[in-house]
Formats: C-alpha cells, sequence, structure tokens
C-alpha cells in the first residue's frame, strides 16, 4: 500500500493554490466577454459545437492551451466578429457623411467587410496558430529537454520524478506546459505514468514531443533502458534542429529578395504611375486617381502585414 508523505501533501496543496490563482486572474480577464458572448450565441454555440466539424476544432484548443469550453469560444469568436462588423460599419458611415457619394459608400463598405472577415478569420483561426507556434517552440527546446531527461536518467531516477523535474524546470517552458498534462494526472488523479501518458497524447501540440513521450511509455513497459532511449532521442533531435536552421539561413535570401521586388520596387512603380497619370487627368475611368492611391495603399499595409506574419511563423525560435 501506498504512503502518502506529508511533505507531499504540503506540496500538493501549494501547487493547487498557485493553480487556483492563475485560474482566477484569466477568468476575471475573459469573464466577461465570454458572458456576454454566451447570453447572445449560446444555443446556436451548443448547435455547432455537437457537429462533427468541431469536435477536431475542440481538440485544437486544448492542444493550444485555450481554458474555454469549445461553445464558449465558438460564442466568443461569434461575438467578436459581430463587435468588429458593428464598429467598422460605425467608421464606414461616419467617413462616408465627409464624402456622401455611391463609390465613397461601396468603398467604405467594403473596407467593412474585410475588417469583420479579417477578424473572423483571426479568432477561427487562432487556435491552429497558436498550435504552430508551440510546435515550434517546442522542436527548439526538444533535443536539450531529451538531454536533460537522459542526464537525470542515468543517476537512476524514476520516470515519475523525470517528468516532475522537466515541469518544473525554467529552461523548457511549452515543453512543461504540455508534460504538466501528464503529471496533473499523475499526481492529482492516481493514474500510473504509462496511462497517463497514453491519456493525454492526444492534447500534446507536437508530434516529435508525443513520438517521445509514446516511446518513453512502450520503454517502461517492455522493460528497456530509458537513459539509452532518451540519449537517442536527443541526437535524433539534435540533427533535425541542425538541418531546420541549415535550410533557413539558405531560404533567408529568397524572403529578402520577394519583400524587395513585391513589396518595395512595386509600390514604388505604383506611385510613380499614378503621380505621371495625375498630371494629365484627374482619374483613370471612372474611378479617381486619390480612390486609387487610398485603395493601393491599404493592399500595400496587408501585404506586409501578411508577410511579416509568413516570416514569424518559418522563422525558427533561437
Amino acid at each position: 500500500m501506498m504512503v502518502v508523505r506529508e511533505e507531499d501533501i504540503k506540496i500538493m496543496k501549494k501547487s493547487l493554490k498557485k493553480k487556483e490563482k492563475k485560474i482566477k486572474r484569466e477568468e476575471k480577464k475573459t469573464n466577461f466577454f465570454v458572458s456576454l458572448s454566451n447570453y447572445f450565441f449560446k444555443n446556436l454555440s451548443l448547435k455547432l459545437s455537437s457537429k462533427n466539424f468541431f469536435k477536431k476544432y475542440g481538440e485544437d484548443l486544448r492542444k493550444a492551451n485555450i481554458s474555454l469550453l469549445l461553445p464558449s469560444y465558438i460564442s466568443l469568436v461569434l461575438f467578436l466578429t459581430i463587435l468588429a462588423f458593428v464598429f467598422s460599419l460605425f467608421f464606414s458611415i461616419l467617413f462616408w457623411l465627409f464624402n456622401p457619394t455611391l463609390f465613397s459608400f461601396l468603398r467604405n463598405f467594403l473596407f467593412c467587410l474585410i475588417f469583420t472577415s479579417l477578424v473572423f478569420l483571426f479568432f477561427f483561426l487562432y487556435p491552429k496558430i497558436e498550435i504552430k507556434s508551440i510546435e515550434r517552440k517546442i522542436d527548439a527546446e526538444l533535443p536539450f529537454a531529451a538531454l536533460y531527461m537522459a542526464s537525470i536518467a542515468s543517476s537512476g531516477v524514476q520516470p515519475v520524478k523525470i517528468l516532475n523535474l522537466l515541469v518544473e524546470s525554467n529552461e523548457y517552458r511549452e515543453i512543461s506546459k504540455q508534460v504538466k498534462k501528464i503529471t496533473n494526472k499523475i499526481n492529482f488523479l492516481g493514474m500510473d505514468l504509462v496511462s497517463a501518458i497514453k491519456d493525454s497524447i492526444r492534447n500534446i501540440a507536437n508530434s516529435n514531443l508525443r513520438a517521445m513521450l509514446n516511446g518513453l511509455a512502450t520503454t517502461i513497459v517492455t522493460g528497456g533502458d530509458i537513459k539509452d532511449y532518451l540519449e537517442e532521442e536527443a541526437r535524433k533531435f539534435l540533427l533535425e534542429y541542425k538541418s531546420s536552421r541549415e535550410k533557413f539561413a539558405t531560404s533567408v535570401d529568397v524572403y529578402a529578395d520577394i519583400y524587395t521586388g513585391l513589396l518595395i520596387t512595386a509600390p514604388m512603380m505604383f506611385v510613380i504611375i499614378l503621380t505621371l497619370s495625375g498630371m494629365f487627368q484627374q482619374q483613370i475611368g471612372s474611378i479617381p486617381i486619390s480612390n486609387m492611391a487610398i485603395f493601393g495603399i491599404f493592399i500595400l499595409i496587408i501585404l506586409n502585414i501578411l508577410f511579416l506574419i509568413y516570416l514569424n511563423i518559418v522563422t525558427p525560435p533561437s
């Protein structure tokens, strides 16, 4: 029979208190908008969350460490989208009053729809974006975390203690958050290590980390050497880490050429053409040159934002 020591109980109480404080802080930040969103869209969100498409979406929320139920997150996305539409429509009408023409109204309304669509897409795709960000950070930490775990295993420490020490470490923050999903089930639900890994594996946000933890569970079940297994995994991850850095270094020049051609040279040519056209006529076709310039600047801003987002996605974390 396992004996629970008083020291273990104190550690568990401290951990629970810290977790409760963190949850309370997060609830204060999100509770108002979530409650308001559920008030307006609860029934619709419950219907949508029961669809097969959103079942996978619920798993993405857990992988992204978003502490909201699926119906609540859907309600929040719908509420923020409606809020963005009302906000942008108000400003569209306000700007239209300064130039009350049909073209001005259609232009402003188009910007309103584009802004609303971007807001919806951002919040709807946010779990996927966050998962990708977490995956990249984990890939950067994984070789060194595996070495850290192997060095602990070499001293004969139990596998559960290895994971607990990894969670307590401040050096591997993203991996610690993922592994904590396993240790919580061990420390608070009383699961054994293998069962906790199997139960949590689908909520781990990185395929390499999932494979390593699944292999760790298999090694424990078959009675293999944990230290040898972790060292082998660390060597494999280090090779992948070096390879990804080399590939990114060779692609930097390509990104620089694309940015120079698409977002520097092309806009300059566009400005020159509009300037020369403005010397002879005030509009091209039925569109005023000033409106074309505003539209071109808007497109340029959007392209710059999209390029920076893409560059941030493909850049390996340091």
